[in-house]
């Protein structure tokens, strides 16, 4: 058959059953012509090994493994006892995978190739590579592959001596540069520093006559204030000096008369000053130590020509012959001779 089919077609041959009978003078072509017309022709075998029990001489692969083709064998078994339906299944899995590769097989197996090169020279440079396939006259392919390392690596391999000197003068160079670098980096931070530091000695200068001025202005206004509450002081007393000497002139040379009555113990107190404060503290000009009476209850003063009384914000209020005062600032009434000031179980006459 091989001999009469003349195509140029892609052939496939898929025998399913054993490669050649368990008794070899049974054959009728040798295995070597068979192969040998195969490949004349262009024919790729494959073959599907039954595998037999005790029959299993012939196993290996000739016919398929020589035209490029699939061997398969299925599971060994005696062969026995009717169709075996695992061997089956198995077939029924594998025919459609051999028939469907069957055209590209028929170009020959695909594999995979790796060659070692004697160039030690790793210079990372492209290098052609031409492979002939011993079977066939016209199929000679070429391509290109990238050796490994660079042109660094190669001057090391090719010229060690100068490669080395070279490397040891740009790492000195680079050293002398980077010092450089460091030391101009190191000038920049220290007159940064420098600058830094001098800004804050020239900030705290300022801020120093800051607070100098501010505490001369301090002083000159505190001076003022106290030249002025002095001033206050004399402007007060010479006032309270000029209304202490009408009070004398209206009374005849006395001063008027505060009769304090508490249970059955009285007490009389000059009025003299023009401002004359009543209240339990003992900053009062008149000191009445009862619980009933404000710390400052009340006051008398004198205007130039009348006395007058106001509560100056007291508890209990202050009582004037039967008329109560309780706000200051807005119940005040004047005195005259004779007046009765009543503080709760205090009694106060006012005489002028």
């Amino acid at each position: 058959m091989l001999e009469t089919h003349e195509s140029n077609l892609p052939k496939s041959i898929l025998i399913l059953s054993e490669e050649k009978p368990n008794n070899p003078s049974l054959e009728v072509i040798p295995i070597s012509e068979a192969i040998k017309k195969a490949k004349e022709k262009g024919v790729v075998i494959n073959t599907i090994k039954y595998n037999r029990h005790k029959y299993e001489t012939y196993n290996l692969s000739t016919l398929s493994s020589q035209t490029y083709g699939e061997r398969k064998v299925l599971t060994s078994s005696s062969g026995l006892g009717g169709t075996n339906k695992s061997k089956q299944r198995k077939l029924e899995k594998i025919i459609p995978e051999i028939i469907n590769n069957s055209v590209k097989r028929s170009h020959g197996n695909k594999y995979e190739f790796v060659f070692k090169t004697k160039n030690v020279i790793k210079d990372g440079d492209r290098y052609n590579i031409t492979v002939e396939i011993v079977d066939s006259e016209d199929q000679i392919l070429s391509f290109q592959y990238k050796a490994p390392g660079n042109w660094v690596i190669a001057q090391f391999q090719k010229h060690l001596y100068i490669s080395i000197i070279v490397t040891l003068i740009l790492l000195i160079i680079l050293f002398f540069v980077s010092k450089k670098l460091y030391n101009s980096y190191l000038n920049k931070v220290k007159a940064r520093k420098e600058e830094i530091e001098s800004q804050k000695e020239k900030s705290e200068f300022q801020q120093q006559e800051i607070d100098r001025q501010n505490n001369e202005i301090s002083e000159i206004k505190r001076q003022e204030d106290q030249r002025n509450k002095l001033e206050d002081e004399k402007y007060k007393a010479k006032q309270e000096k000029a209304l202490v000497e009408k009070m004398l002139s209206i009374g005849g040379g006395k001063f008027p008369i505060l009769k304090v009555i508490e249970k059955t113990k009285s007490k009389h107190h000059e009025i003299n000053k023009p401002l004359y404060n009543v209240g339990r503290n003992p900053d009062n000009n008149l000191t009445i130590k009862n619980p009933n009476i404000s710390r400052n209850h009340f006051s008398i003063k004198f205007n130039g020509n009348n006395y007058s009384l106001e509560d100056l914000g007291s508890t209990n209020g202050t009582l004037v012959n039967g008329f109560k005062y309780e706000k200051s600032g807005e119940n005040t009434t004047t005195l005259k001779d004779g007046d009765i000031i009543e503080v709760t179980e205090v009694t106060i006459i006012f005489y002028k």
